[in-house]
């Protein structure tokens, strides 16, 4: 193995750990905690804010017509692989993955900061 693949292979290694973890701590979070804090404003009869719903909407639609999403994702992956001849495949797969990892954790990190907006609001 050369020194450079071994870098590459180190990259996108980290990067599909981050997107694996990202998707499931969002997966957690829409399972789990969601579902709480809706509870929470319906017990004290309080309709949930629209940005609240709005996210949650987003991350369950995501999860639920997953398919959509992830079965062209797959199909564009395996074109990639099959066609690209360039010598640069390796930095080209490595920045997809940034972008998809960065894509993953502003989702996440939007779902979680809505969540905890609206807690703290509704609990002020």
């Amino acid at each position: 193995m050369m020194p450079e693949w071994k870098w590459n292979f180190a990259a996108q290694s980290g990067l599909a750990l981050i997107i694996a973890l990202s998707t499931l701590f969002l997966a957690f979070v829409i399972v789990y905690i969601a579902p709480v804090v809706m509870e929470e404003h319906s017990e004290r009869g309080k309709e949930a804010p629209n940005y609240l719903q709005a996210a949650i909407n987003v991350s369950v639609h995501m999860f639920r017509y997953w398919y959509l999403w992830m079965i062209p994702s797959a199909g564009g992956i395996a074109m990639f692989e099959w066609k690209c001849k360039s010598e640069n495949k390796a930095l080209i797969r490595t920045t997809v993955g940034v972008g998809v990892s960065l894509f993953g954790l502003l989702l996440l990190f939007w779902v979680v900061g809505v969540i905890l907006v609206s807690m703290a609001i509704f609990l002020h």
